[in-house]
């Protein structure tokens, strides 16, 4: 059945939701909440960012983001991306494309009727520029509702109003503040007089006296922060993010504390209500005089108003509810979801032109909306004008060449069509004062539950239009201008844009195949081994440490299409064992052991990796394995042995110990496998380490660092014999978020490459890194997959890398190896297929390497639990 789409593009957020069945619910388009941030990042490869990623890539690269650009809107002056002249009608169909692009991908169909959203105090110009933006978005049947309007659908919608109840509109947006009166009709609103208001005063207005109070209490070194570096910008981006959450706060509590951790200050600063609202209060003031003079402007007194409708994310503020009450003399009604407000009554405003059932459901592509996440092919000629189409009007935004190709709609300009009631601006000078240029470097993230998590009742609404006095149509129709759809690509992830032929888009695809994984708590590290003519049970290579257990649900058939080469895995579970005894753990690490054959560690004795002990297994011949005695340290009760290499006749296995909460990075050391003894970690306390490589002068250790971050820092250490480690400061791996380095290899050049983890929207995704010397790290950009893991790496002779590790799918983590080029920039997947032909049953593959023979290491389903386990695994084999 057709449904419809109300967008809400505002000057900090931008929001949608659904009609459909009588039902409207808004959309979640971002990872923190329902909306995301109005902002767009042009990367210098022509992929828009959008949203939460724009605001990440804005924060050290602010020449290039967009922000509060529907302040420009109606402006002939383009804003400068980089190097690209972009308008701002196109800025605004970016947003709308990116809405509907999100919503059809998970509805599978466009939607059939768009209503798109404005402030009432546009003029007509402003609104006839809505039509060039909808033309550029690829839409077709669409309608314009003014925001207050809508905001008081939506209110209507569960307080019923009686015909000719007078609404009042108290609208602080983030860039403005809206002031209008409606009256109720027997099908809807109308307006009141003019609308009114103060385009000078919004929530960044309030969010600014936040960061003043920071300021004042930091002092001089606020000012001083020398904001072109990349770390401090990152740092001054999280204290005003921490800023925008302490003032959303205080709309429920009264204080609320702002970590501030920039060069030279570690500090946290406290504010309270009463701080926040004595800042603010002459701009309330000036915000409920301008209310009250547009109410008197209607030609009716404040008195006569049945509410006053609070809307927008700073109208939350408690003062202003107390002076609207206090001074105007006249109930408030609070929105509860204040910056969803408008996008769900667009929603409801097109109810009336769903129910018509003149609409039918658009496939992707059709007029009625575009395909997601797709551009037509460069140098696509423009579809042909309809005869009663009407001309673009003069001025309207015309195709012009774009560095790729694609149209850029800068507007040519024209005599007698200059906006009225939008003053000419100018691009902003790139002088800025240190101050101003820390303000704008992030914009503020919007409120809502963790993980964009939301409440079924919070976001839906079931509306009786006629019940609710909303049937008729409130909205203006719009006829959208001809002209090529803009083929930018949008993007709401920073992932590397590859282009390839359509085997490499085949073969890319492919490896994403779904596998029948069952429910593992399976790790796999791998080695390259030494090339022994038998059936290997583990594999060599640099491993590294179990990640947290992975579920999937049995039976799960796989959808996807098969990789056109794969690697196969034959194996079985090693024996029984560990400091607690019992089979179950995973195998983490192996390496060639002095004297012939391998040896691998480990941990076992529980089904939860924090409750394991340290293990370790060794084989003279490949074929036969057994235990090794593996020591505690005294007062430990659990540990991990998750990194091995072989070095100068001796063994060196790495990882962490500890008791209670307490954990240490810890160092083991052995001549042959067998008996292993304790090493000496400088800079242990709070850490792990997590692999360990041999290298010229030594090795070297990467792991994590939970002492100085609790969210998890990346750490280094260097022995020279491996049995005394010294903690080394780094550089490119330590932050916001967690950051972490999990395995290393070092590369022929003399240079070292790792894999981890760095932070992105509320989650993590896979880091590549690279270093000369193990102090300084850089990032390596790559074409893995979206929130990959990459728990194993290992460098062939060839000098090619080899990965493993998983991909989510169906709720769980897909097992996945990846081939990469030296430079570990292109990862190509491989699918795992075992001896029956299954693609990894029961097992999740984090790393492999050949040398001669494939080998890895981790662990199988057993019915006890996970149980450490090997297999022998040849790569490039065909299907």
């Amino acid at each position: 059945m057709a449904y419809a789409l109300g967008i809400d593009v505002g000057t900090t957020f931008t929001a949608g939701a659904i009609w459909r069945d009588g039902r409207a619910e808004a959309f979640g388009l971002g990872t923190h909440s329902t909306a995301v941030p109005s902002v767009l990042f042009l990367r210098d490869d022509g992929v828009m960012l959008v949203g939460e990623a724009a605001e990440q890539r804005a924060v050290t690269e602010p020449s290039r983001v967009a922000r509060e650009f529907k302040r420009r809107f109606g402006d002939d002056v383009p804003v400068l991306l980089g190097d690209t002249w972009v308008t701002a009608t196109e800025l605004f169909a970016d947003m709308i494309r990116f809405v509907v692009g999100k919503v059809t991908e998970r509805e599978s169909e466009a939607p059939g009727y768009v209503m798109l959203t404005c402030p009432a105090t546009w003029s007509d110009h402003r609104r006839g520029l809505m039509e060039d933006a909808a033309g550029l978005a690829g839409l077709g049947q669409v309608g314009l509702v003014a925001e207050p309007t809508a905001a008081a659908m939506y209110y209507a919608a569960q307080e019923r109003l009686e015909p000719g109840a007078l609404l009042g509109i108290y609208d602080l947006g983030g860039g403005t503040f809206d002031a209008t009166v409606l009256r109720k009709t027997a099908g809807g609103f109308e307006l009141c007089g003019d609308p009114g208001g103060d385009d000078e005063i919004g929530g960044v207005d309030v969010d600014q006296a936040v960061v003043d109070h920071i300021a004042r209490a930091v002092g001089p070194s606020w000012h001083e922060q020398d904001t072109s570096d990349p770390a401090t910008a990152r740092a001054l981006a999280a204290v005003l993010a921490a800023a925008v959450t302490a003032k959303e706060t205080l709309s429920q509590d009264l204080q609320a504390e702002i970590p501030v951790i920039l060069p030279g200050c570690n500090k946290v600063v406290r504010i309270t209500r009463d701080d926040l609202e004595d800042a603010v209060r002459i701009l309330v003031l000036r915000t409920v005089d301008a209310f009250r003079r547009t109410v008197r402007a209607a030609g009716v007194e404040v008195s006569d108003l049945a509410r006053v409708l609070l809307v927008g994310g700073s109208s939350r503020i408690p003062l202003i509810a107390r002076m609207i009450e206090d001074d105007l003399r006249v109930p408030v009604a609070v929105d509860t979801h204040p910056k969803l407000a408008v996008c769900l009554g667009a929603a409801i405003a097109a109810g009336p032109r769903v129910a018509t059932g003149a609409l039918g459901a658009a496939a992707p592509g059709t007029a009625a909306g575009p395909a997601p996440w797709t551009a037509p092919p460069v140098g696509t000629p423009p579809s042909p004008r309809p005869a009663d189409a009407p001309a673009p009007r003069p001025g309207a935004p015309q195709p012009a060449p774009w560095p790729d190709g694609t149209s850029a709609g800068v507007p040519t300009g024209g005599p007698g069509d200059e906006p009225t009631d939008v003053p000419r601006r100018v691009p902003e000078p790139v002088e800025a004062t240190a101050a101003r240029r820390a303000a704008d470097l992030v914009a503020p993230a919007p409120a809502g539950p963790p993980g964009g998590a939301r409440s079924e009742e919070q976001v839906r609404l079931d509306v009786d239009l006629a019940g609710a006095g909303l049937a008729e149509p409130s909205d203006q129709p719009l006829r959208p201008a001809v002209m090529p759809t803009r083929a930018v690509r949008l993007a709401d992830r920073d992932v590397p844009l590859v282009v390839r032929t359509a085997g490499d888009a085949s073969y890319r695809q492919a490896g994403r195949r779904t596998a029948a994984v069952l429910g593992a708590v399976a790790v796999v590290a791998v080695l390259a081994a030494a090339a022994i003519g038998v059936l290997l049970g583990l594999g060599g290579g640099s491993a590294g440490p179990e990640p947290p257990p992975r579920t999937t649900a049995p039976g799960v058939a796989s959808t996807a299409a098969a990789t056109a080469r794969v690697a196969r895995l034959a194996g079985a579970p090693l024996p029984a064992g560990g400091s607690g005894g019992g089979s179950v753990g995973a195998a983490l690490a192996v390496a060639v052991r002095p004297g012939g054959g391998l040896v691998a560690v480990g941990a076992t004795g529980s089904p939860d990796p924090a409750g394991r002990t340290p293990s370790a297994w060794w084989t003279g011949d490949g074929t036969t394995w057994r235990l090794a005695a593996v020591p505690l340290p005294a007062g430990a009760t659990v540990g991990t042995m998750s990194g091995l290499a072989s070095t100068g006749g001796r063994l060196v296995a790495v990882g962490w110990v500890g008791s209670g909460d307490t954990t240490s990075a810890a160092v083991w050391v052995s001549d042959d496998g067998q008996a292993w003894r304790a090493g000496s970690v400088g800079g242990a306390a709070s850490s792990s380490m997590r692999d360990v490589v041999a290298r010229a002068g030594g090795l070297l250790a990467v792991g994590q660092d939970d002492g100085s971050d609790p969210e998890g820092d990346g750490a280094v250490w260097t022995s020279a014999d491996g049995s005394d480690w010294q903690r080394v400061d780094i550089s490119g791996a330590d932050g916001l978020g967690t950051q972490t380095l999990h395995r290393v290899v070092s590369l022929a050049g003399g240079g070292l490459l790792a894999t981890g983890q760095e932070p992105e929207g509320a989650g993590t995704v896979a880091r590549v890194r690279q270093s000369a010397d193990g102090s300084s790290w850089t990032g390596v950009e790559t074409d893995l997959p979206l929130d990959a893991e990459v728990a194993g790496l290992a460098i062939l002779p060839d000098g090619r890398l080899v990965g493993a590790g998983s991909v989510p799918h169906a709720g769980g983590r897909q097992q996945q190896i990846w081939v990469a080029d030296a430079t570990g920039r292109s990862w190509a997947p491989q699918d795992a297929l075992t001896a029956t032909g299954q693609s990894g049953t029961g097992i999740d593959i984090a790393g492999v390497a050949v040398a001669g023979t494939l080998v890895a290491a981790g662990s199988i389903d057993g019915t006890d639990g996970p149980a450490a386990a090997s297999w022998s695994v040849t790569l490039d084999q065909p299907r």
